[in-house]
């Protein structure tokens, strides 16, 4: 027995107490967002509705707001589709226009979206929402490519100063990054969990250069995952070494290759989102 023994006991007991409340207030929480949102769809016909916020994120909590966002519906028709909403909630709903919301918050409800419905096609919206992703991403390659690129012809062989190797780095760590965010939202809408495990980045770019069968194509070709290889290396190395241990001398040679890298990966993501763009187009 301790002085705080008491303090402890009390704690453990009022967070399991709070535990129950929260994971209760989820439970009807989402509920009434499958209220919401099937109102919404019946009264509007939204082109999409998306689950936004604090519930698909896990961070819901007694008093949160239900967090929507729609796309295809006019200022006012989303105003309206705000009443709706509530109503059929029985709870408190935001209803956001997807079209009006800042670039970088509009990536970041995607990526973070919890479900997604549609009057029309249930898998709609979800290829959509993947599409909408590799837009995203295939534009920060592009920008990062020609970033990547610039710097290499700016520098030499000569080793410019440890900021501007960290920066330079730092690009090249983006490049592969912002591909790997891609790959694993298509892992999970594909009902294929990204591989977990010391090794599960590797992993992956080996599992989006091979096909899933009735599910979908390989990704990426077998020779852009040879050569995103060696940037996957050095995401690895980047991220644990001290920034006056890069060396110059291998991150030049990766810079001056982004671009033709770059080709190959946008090539294989256009291809894919053209699969992609198949998949809820009606049969003839």
């Amino acid at each position: 027995m301790t002085a705080h023994d008491g303090y402890i006991r009390a704690f453990r007991e009022r967070a399991a107490r709070e535990r129950e409340a929260i994971l209760e207030s989820r439970r009807r929480a989402g509920e009434a967002a499958e209220r919401a949102v099937r109102a919404v769809i019946e009264e509007f016909h939204p082109a999409r509705v998306l689950l936004i916020g604090s519930l698909p994120r896990g961070t819901f909590r007694p008093g949160s707001d239900i967090d929507l966002a729609v796309e295809g519906l006019s200022a006012g028709q989303c105003e309206a589709a705000e009443r709706s909403a509530r109503e059929a909630a029985g709870l408190p709903v935001d209803v956001r226009r997807l079209e009006s919301m800042d670039p970088g918050w509009r990536a970041h409800h995607l990526r973070f979206a919890g479900s997604c419905m549609s009057a029309a096609d249930p898998q709609a919206p979800l290829v959509a929402q993947l599409r909408d992703e590799l837009r995203l991403a295939r534009e920060a390659l592009a920008r990062l490519a020609t970033e990547g690129a610039a710097e290499a012809g700016r520098h030499g062989e000569q080793a410019p100063s440890t900021v501007t190797v960290h920066g330079c780095g730092a690009i090249v760590h983006a490049f592969y990054t912002a591909l790997e965010r891609f790959l694993q939202a298509a892992a999970r809408d594909f009902n294929s969990e990204p591989p977990q495990g010391p090794d599960w980045h590797r992993r992956l770019l080996i599992a989006a250069s091979s096909e899933r069968p009735g599910r979908r194509p390989p990704i990426l070709a077998p020779e852009t995952a040879a050569a995103l290889d060696r940037y996957l290396r050095f995401r690895h190395l980047f991220r644990n070494l001290y920034v006056f241990d890069l060396d110059w001398s291998e991150l030049l040679p990766l810079l001056r290759r982004l671009p033709e890298v770059h080709s190959l990966v946008d090539r294989d993501l256009a291809r894919f989102d053209g699969f992609l763009a198949a998949l809820t187009t009606p049969p003839d």
